[in-house]
């Protein structure tokens, strides 16, 4: 392991490296042309078996904000307590390894003033078109506002990645807030919530200066034998957080579940698909998103009303047919 010593910083910038070769310098050279210069990188490479290693040290080598750790494999949430852990500037950030940031973010991101939080919108890096912001200003919430937002709107309204958000050290410190390592899937949303409960007020910016590349490695691309448990732990510390039991956030997670599983039922590797047929089935059964089902009744789209009279099929496919059907019928 390469032990560095970090300079004293305003911002520490931490980058969980793993297998990205193709992607890594086009990422640093990124941080490296920041309008915001008064931070550290510090690049933990997870046991990379590519040269990504080879890259940490070489940025490590020619600029002295940059610093390089080399782990043994234990997944993101570890690379990055590492980073937690050997930070010791007031304000931190997250970026991925294969992403890029454009010039001002770092600094449109920074926490500025009284904030614990602050958080950007994003963008495709392929399209450069906007995925996520809604602030046509800088908007400040109290916490007791932020919760509000997110009674109305769940998930939709806040961070659920944590790389595009800038966070103080002192709350993670004092309240010893870290990312679940037992947690494979979903671990950014947790942490965030955690996070949440120690803020007084949070800060959402104009800028979406972020560019999320979407790689073999993301969600849609990878199949999650532990989707089901990842969707009922996120829809949990989403109630817990806004104090409410929601329905409909229960429901939507149900639908991410079913889709991800039917998408690997038809998989060539016919050990995924036979897992991923059983999930589907127990994921039909799931106690915690079958509660949602009175309130989907009376509440729901004339669709939805019509899924939770079949639920009990447990057969995805049964019920895309009957939705076809009433698609071309109404259309």
């Amino acid at each position: 392991m390469i032990q560095a010593h970090p300079n004293n910083s305003q911002l520490t910038i931490i980058v969980p490296v793993f297998n990205v070769e193709q992607y890594l310098e086009e990422c640093l050279d990124s941080i490296q042309a920041s309008c915001f210069t008064d931070y550290q990188a510090l690049l933990i490479d997870d046991g990379s078996i590519d040269s990504s290693g080879k890259i940490c040290d070489e940025f490590a080598a020619q600029d002295s904000r940059f610093h390089a750790y080399h782990l043994t494999n234990r997944g993101v949430s570890a690379a990055r307590n590492y980073g937690l852990s050997q930070s010791n500037s007031p304000y931190i950030m997250f970026i991925d390894s294969d992403d890029l940031i454009e010039p001002d973010f770092l600094q449109e991101t920074i926490i500025k003033g009284e904030e614990d939080f602050s958080f950007s919108g994003y963008k495709d890096y392929y399209s450069g078109n906007t995925l996520r912001i809604e602030a046509t200003e800088n908007r400040y919430y109290s916490i007791q506002e932020f919760r509000e937002k997110v009674k109305t709107l769940g998930r939709a309204a806040i961070p659920f990645c944590v790389w595009r958000g800038c966070y103080r050290s002192k709350i993670i410190k004092e309240n010893n807030i870290c990312f679940d390592e037992q947690c494979g899937l979903g671990e950014d949303i947790l942490f965030n919530l955690d996070y949440f409960e120690c803020c007084k007020k949070i800060r959402e910016t104009v800028n979406s200066g972020y560019l999320y590349r979407q790689v073999h490695t993301s969600l849609r691309h990878k199949y999650y034998p532990e989707m089901t448990e990842k969707h009922e732990r996120e829809v949990h510390a989403l109630e817990q957080f806004a104090c409410q039991d929601n329905m409909r956030w229960r429901y939507y997670g149900w639908h991410v579940v079913l889709q991800h599983y039917s998408k690997w039922a038809d998989d060539k590797d016919g050990q995924v698909a036979s897992d991923a047929k059983k999930r589907l089935k127990k994921a039909y059964k799931s106690k915690y998103f079958r509660e949602s089902i009175p309130y989907i009744r009376k509440e729901g789209s004339t669709d939805e009303k019509i899924e939770t009279h079949f639920m009990n099929y447990y057969s995805h496919w049964f019920f895309e047919m009957l939705l076809k059907g009433y698609q071309s019928v109404s259309s």
